[in-house]
């Protein structure tokens, strides 16, 4: 009997892109890994999932069989995925995603709580200072000609980028009016500028053809007000759900 394997994704997707600043994967092993992981909360977290190749293939851009067999060893190795073989080219291969947050832990500081209470505070300020940095990175170096060095852009980006938040309206001639702004709203617009950054440097760069200000825009305030209902929330888990739901929205106006 197939079990379930239930996951979390804002945690699953922390601890990820967690790992990833100090063990990286290709482009292809990330986009893989979002496709498996969007595939298994479809079935509802079951323990085992099947895929074929050529879904997968399908899901990620210019990636052939050779590609995808090397970023699938990536993920393997790397203890992300368990991965069966089909037994023949007509029976879709079996996938299990290993969960990278340990349940057990997180029942501890529950329990735990009032005595970690002031420890976990000052984590999680660390942890939105830290973000709040990178975002400000971004948007000096766009508004001020900052180095996008530390964020993975060269000075070629610029102008790129600039097209991109100008067709979303998010663009301004004159950056004095952040200063007229509420300090919640110039937050909300750094985020935005981000997702839009992360996805300019990532194998899914073309679908942002298809983004327009509409979904963008509400999608980001659904994805706030869902994670702000919850109590200590990080900055960083707004983005990171926000990315998956960008995600999905490529994806399904890419098959429309």
């Amino acid at each position: 009997m197939n079990t379930k394997n239930k996951i979390d994704i804002q945690k699953q997707l922390s601890e990820f892109y967690s790992i990833l600043d100090f063990k990286p994967l290709s482009a292809n092993a990330i986009s893989i890994y979002l496709v498996l992981l969007q595939i298994a909360s479809k079935t509802d977290w079951l323990y085992e999932f099947k895929v074929t190749n050529t879904i997968l293939m399908s899901k990620v851009k210019g990636l052939n069989i050779s590609a995808l067999q090397r970023a699938r060893n990536e993920l393997i190795n790397n203890q992300y995925i368990l991965y069966k073989k089909g037994t023949n080219q007509n029976v879709a291969s079996t996938y299990t995603i290993n969960k990278l947050y340990n349940d057990e832990f997180i029942q501890f500081e529950q329990a735990n709580e009032q005595a970690d209470e002031q420890a976990s505070e000052q984590a999680n300020e660390q942890a939105d200072e830290h973000i709040i940095t990178k975002l400000n990175l971004l948007f000096n170096y766009i508004y001020k000609g900052g180095s996008g060095e530390k964020i993975g852009l060269t000075e070629n980006d610029r102008n790129n980028l600039i097209l991109i938040y100008s067709r979303l309206e998010m663009y301004v001639k004159d950056s004095n009016i952040y200063e007229l702004m509420p300090e919640e709203r110039v937050l909300d617009e750094k985020i935005m500028f981000w997702a839009i950054k992360e996805i300019y440097l990532s194998p899914h760069k073309i679908y942002l053809n298809l983004l327009t200000r509409d979904k963008f825009i509400l999608k980001y305030y659904k994805t706030k007000k869902y994670i702000t209902e919850k109590e200590n929330y990080k900055i960083k888990e707004i983005i990171d759900y926000f990315m998956v739901c960008l995600h999905d929205e490529m994806e399904n106006r890419r098959k429309t």
